[in-house]
């Protein structure tokens, strides 16, 4: 899963020359969901189709990014799923969900959660 939240965190930096990168976390009773938003210059709804595309590299300088495609693979294979939205030129997000069981060692009663779940 950091993995994936670093490939998120990253497309998110590449992309907002300005603005902000915001990521969150919450927690419901059954999952626990990370979100990744920023204010970069959005993708086309004609990209969207494509963007979780598993075949797709994206070069960031001299590392090699995962595609999200791929990323939502490992995603779906821990229970999770991976979506994403955006409104060109003015944001895109994501957010990644998972099962309390994912996380095995991890008492999900210690946390507060939203009951509106």
């Amino acid at each position: 899963m950091s993995r994936i939240l670093a490939t998120l965190i990253a497309n998110a930096l590449r992309f907002t020359e300005s603005g902000e990168v915001r990521v969150g976390i919450s927690c419901t009773a059954t999952t626990v969901e990370y979100r990744v938003h920023d204010t970069g210059r959005g993708i086309e709804a004609s990209a969207l189709p494509s963007l979780f595309d598993e075949t797709r590299v994206t070069e960031a300088g001299a590392a090699r990014i995962a595609s999200l495609g791929v990323c939502r693979g490992i995603a779906r294979a821990l229970g999770g799923d991976l979506e994403g939205g955006s409104e060109p030129g003015v944001e895109a997000s994501s957010h990644s969900g998972y099962p309390w069981s994912t996380f095995p060692s991890v008492d999900s009663s210690r946390f507060a959660v939203d009951k509106r779940s």
